[in-house]
């Protein structure tokens, strides 16, 4: 789909409106591999969305997800996304500064 790590990143994180939750998810994950009962928990946000969000960020190889856990899939950043810190913390400089003007 997209031709360029950054591109894809900028599109999942930055472009939609989805985008900052998708980028809480990864940096929560980025602490320590979750199921989707305890994103849900610790953002505050629908089980629902945080499921919507995974299927995305899995279906993107932004996130890999451990299916052999007997309850609840953990979830946890892929190699590609743990390499790409310095986009994330781009993007999250600029999504935090956009949500704060507005």
């Amino acid at each position: 789909m997209f031709g360029d790590s950054d591109t894809l990143f900028w599109y999942l994180f930055g472009a939609t409106k989805g985008g900052p939750n998708r980028l809480r998810i990864v940096y929560t994950l980025l602490k320590r591999p979750a199921n989707p009962h305890q994103l849900a928990k610790k953002l505050h946000l629908d089980y629902k969305t945080i499921q919507h969000h995974l299927e995305i960020l899995v279906e993107n190889d932004i996130v890999i997800v451990d299916r052999e856990k007997k309850y609840g899939e953990l979830y946890s950043p892929s190699p590609f996304t743990k390499s790409r810190k310095k986009i994330l913390n781009e993007i999250w400089g600029k999504v935090k500064k956009a949500d704060e003007a507005g």
